[in-house]
């Protein structure tokens, strides 16, 4: 089995499980697009203006033509939809493979990347709810907690403390007036939310504590050398998650009877149509490969740590989608960009990726280590 016959199967598994992935956040309508005096639905017959004056509100309804070459987007064939996520997934697998095969330094300059367009993408959302953030101390944050977990990975968890009381030094002294409390607390979620937990993806690539990874190395051409263990849990760790969501969606379409907001009312807000069914489905999806990957890579009691991996994972890849989705249903949008074609932005793309990145790392760091010692 030569390198390109390994890469084509990882690209494959990945650009497959991608694309069939549901990408809704959970708000059936189309998606809207708001101005500063204007909430437009496009494809509708009508545009509904918002004036305010004297804190009195007066909705007025217009009626205006349809223009069908304006609606292209909207009236897409559910087969060209799916030839669109199709293309796009296979393209995401592909370049995710690659990347996380590739070396610390561009694996860390990608996620880099990555996290500051999605961080950009979350401060156009948050000025939408008319809240100014200081988004330049959060890119520089980002910029920092992606060096130092790269480079100086001993002082990465100092990184968003100071960074977070620089952040309050700069808005006493340079800001001209008193800063708002949503202006603070959006700037330092963006900050830890797009700054410093994702970078925790760069700490768990770059671990190789493990490297008695047999039967990987015993199928992986020599071109590659001896896989270790960082890279190797990464691609299982984001491949999991893409089968939680597939999971997740299909048995939810196909099988869900009861909503989410059964038992919370506030996820069912945020993603009214996803269902209990579906989140069980998910988990039972990630914890099903999680204990694949944990047999595989060889993990000491693979089936209770794999299990306990799977739910873990499963669990707070949900909650990062839901926590996106309430944030765009705030900002009254249906995606936070149009990055990728038939996906949305790309903090669509990697909002379960999110809290997932420190609890992957800090499980392998800390319970797989010790586990791998007693053994």
């Amino acid at each position: 089995m030569d390198m390109l016959t390994v890469l084509l199967i990882l690209v494959l598994i990945n650009g497959f499980f991608i694309s069939t992935e549901s990408f809704s956040a959970g708000i059936p309508s189309a998606k809207l697009l708001k101005t500063n005096a204007v909430l437009i639905c496009p494809g509708s017959r009508s545009v509904r203006l918002k004036a305010t004056q004297n804190d009195e509100v007066n909705n007025i309804t217009k009626q205006l033509p349809v223009n069908p070459a304006s609606n292209d987007k909207t009236l897409l064939t559910p087969q060209a939809k799916l030839r669109k996520r199709w293309i796009t997934g296979l393209s995401l697998g592909a370049i995710g493979t690659l990347w996380i095969c590739s070396g610390n330094g561009p694996f860390t300059f990608g996620f880099l990347l990555t996290s500051l367009i999605a961080q950009n993408e979350y401060y156009t959302m948050v000025k939408a709810t008319g809240v100014i953030p200081a988004y330049k101390t959060g890119i520089i944050t980002s910029l920092i907690c992606y060096i130092t977990a790269a480079m100086f990975p001993i002082y990465h968890e100092m990184v968003m403390p100071l960074s977070a009381t620089i952040l309050m030094i700069w808005l006493l002294i340079f800001k001209k007036k008193s800063a708002l409390i949503s202006e603070i607390s959006t700037s330092l979620l963006g900050m830890f939310f797009l700054g410093y937990i994702p970078s925790f993806w760069v700490r768990l690539h770059g671990l190789s504590y493990l490297n008695s990874l047999q039967k990987i190395n015993a199928i992986a051409p020599k071109a590659f050398g001896p896989i270790s263990f960082g890279p190797c849990v990464t691609w299982w760790t984001w491949t999991s998650i893409v089968f939680a969501d597939v999971g997740a969606y299909f048995i939810g379409k196909n099988f869900g009877k009861h909503k989410l907001a059964t038992i919370s009312s506030a996820a069912g807000s945020a993603s009214p149509n996803k269902t209990v069914e579906g989140a069980l489905a998910g988990f039972i999806s990630c914890t099903s490969f999680t204990l694949l990957g944990a047999y595989i890579m060889e993990w000491p009691r693979w089936m209770f740590t794999g299990s306990i991996y799977g739910l873990m994972i499963s669990f707070l890849a949900l909650v990062g989608d839901l926590s996106v989705s309430m944030m765009k249903r705030d900002a009254k949008i249906k995606d936070s960009g149009n990055l990728l074609p038939g996906h949305g932005g790309l903090l669509d793309r990697i909002d379960s990726y999110l809290f997932t990145a420190p609890a992957a790392y800090f499980f392998c760091r800390y319970v797989l280590q010790p586990f791998m010692k007693a053994t």
